[in-house]
């Protein structure tokens, strides 16, 4: 029996049915992708910001070099163990425009004996002034898209296994520490901290002694950073 009842169709010929069923299949896809678009846009930033802090270090060793500088390297307390913003780890400038906390990295044109015994830390010269624009910082640029980054620093003593804060952290030409201690440096991003299962992967670098810099993404079952190409 022929069916005498059809779908009504619109001016292209598609029939209700059809447009629905479309209309069904792009909101899926949306919900499907939105999420992954911004999971994507989200990592996007840590790994910019892991350049950029990789690239601010090298720039670091190489004028602790140049100029036969000594510099130190003091976290406030609160940084240990938690994700701050940039502004309150590695960067200088505040959201104000402001140049704030630049005591966090002492420099000294000479050997630096120790920031945190004596009124006179430079064995031969002065401190070299921190100030707006100075020679000495972490970041070439600050806040370049940095501002949904989060960052963990640690100390990690190779000898005794274990994390600390860093404190009274030294680096001496040619950009390597006395210390013999890792200067770790975790990025996650805001977002994903949030998350009750973070969906994003935490990248890392590790200033090592030598001065030589590694990068890679932090192993939260072995707590280590995982350098690429391992």
């Amino acid at each position: 029996m022929r069916n005498i009842i059809n779908s009504p169709k619109n001016a292209d010929g598609f029939t209700l049915t059809e447009m629905i069923v479309a209309m069904l299949i792009v909101g899926l896809t949306t919900t499907w992708a939105m999420p992954q678009f911004t999971k994507r846009l989200q990592q996007s930033e840590i790994d910019q910001y892991q350049n950029q802090v990789e690239s601010g270090f090298y720039s670091l060793r190489a004028k602790i070099g140049q100029t036969k500088s000594s510099c130190e390297v003091n976290m406030p307390p609160e940084t240990f163990n938690t994700y701050q913003p940039p502004e309150k780890t590695l960067e200088f400038t505040s959201s104000n425009g402001a140049i704030a906390n630049s005591d966090r990295l002492i420099c000294c044109n000479t050997e630096i004996l120790s920031l945190s015994n004596s009124n006179n830390p430079c064995k031969d010269g002065p401190v070299i002034p921190q100030s707006a624009g100075g020679p000495f910082r972490f970041m070439v640029t600050e806040r370049s898209g940095s501002e949904n980054v989060r960052i963990r620093l640690d100390i990690y003593d190779e000898q005794a296994k274990t994390f600390k804060p860093v404190r009274f952290h030294e680096l001496t030409p040619p950009g390597t520490t006395a210390s013999g201690s890792v200067l770790l440096v975790r990025l996650q991003h805001a977002k994903d901290l949030e998350r009750e299962t973070p969906q994003l992967i935490e990248r890392c670098l590790m200033v090592l002694p030598t001065g030589t810099i590694k990068r890679g993404n932090w192993s939260q079952s072995t707590s280590q950073c995982v350098l690429y190409g391992q």
